[in-house]
């Protein structure tokens, strides 16, 4: 696997003459690649579906819609920044038992600086993100502004992508009566992309809470995705669909298998 990791550069040719591309468009291999950079500075709009199970006492469970713009900025040439702002709206359905609830959740809008060009390899991205106590339905309020900051490093290499995320949030303002947030997001992934356009990717989300008792404070969930670019008359867009399954939960959070399936409307110079 290591040694597939080290794929010579000379892929990125193979995938241009695999799949040509109109006059002045990247390819789908092309594309497909650049969508796992999450500080690529192409303008695109995912929507994602999140299904969730197994969720408290009741074994509740949880459909998710997450809108994500990302709209990125040159501000000079050697530096962009990158914008997403995360729009949840939720369902959930027996948490706790008899009852259910619909509504928006909190946003999160984050930020990243990122250099135009890798460093030794390397592509980076550091800033941060703001949660907004924006929840139509107290069933998903925080009741708290939240901020913290963020980095990210990622290499290609050939056909393969890979990484990590890691956020640190803490609450600073909001409803006294509701709890604080002190919490620590990781997300490692690699993912490989075909000369055809496809993506098979797997990553692993973790949530920790400092501040709930120590044996239940990690919440990790482990995905396995695969994605195609298409172009729908002019429009170019990632389809992506797999499972999840959490293979670390807290008394609040799901567990067992899940689902995510999404579009991505992409939007490339």
């Amino acid at each position: 696997f290591l040694g597939l990791l080290t794929m010579p550069v000379a892929y990125a040719a193979e995938i241009a003459d695999t799949i040509p591309a109109p006059k002045g468009e990247i390819s789908d291999a092309e594309l497909a690649q650049k969508i796992l950079n999450p500080v690529a500075a192409m303008v695109s709009a995912p929507f994602i579906f999140l299904g969730d199970y197994g969720i408290g006492p009741d074994d509740g469970n949880r459909v998710t819609l997450s809108i994500q713009p990302v709209i990125p900025f040159e501000l000079n040439e050697k530096w962009n920044l990158i914008t997403r702002t995360l729009i949840p709206v939720l369902y959930q359905h027996n948490i706790p038992a008899g009852t259910s609830a619909f509504g928006l959740g909190d946003i999160l809008a984050t930020a990243y600086l990122s250099p135009i060009k890798p460093t030794h390899g390397w592509i980076t991205g550091f800033g941060g993100g703001l949660l907004m106590p924006t929840a139509t339905n107290t069933d998903f309020a925080s009741k708290k502004w939240s901020i913290g900051p963020s980095v990210l490093a990622l290499r290609v290499t050939g056909g393969w992508t890979f990484g990590a995320l890691v956020t640190q949030t803490w609450s600073f303002a909001g409803n006294e009566n509701y709890n604080n947030i002190n919490s620590m997001f990781v997300q490692p992934f690699v993912g490989y992309t075909t000369p055809k356009g496809w993506n098979y990717t797997i990553w692993t989300e973790s949530t920790v809470s400092w501040n709930r008792e120590q044996g239940d404070r990690n919440a990790t969930q482990l995905y396995f995705t695969a994605a195609k670019v298409v172009t729908i008359g002019k429009q170019r867009i990632q389809f992506e669909a797999g499972p999840n399954y959490w293979i670390a939960d807290t008394e609040v959070s799901p567990s067992g298998l899940g689902w995510r399936a999404n579009f991505v409307l992409l939007f490339p110079k």
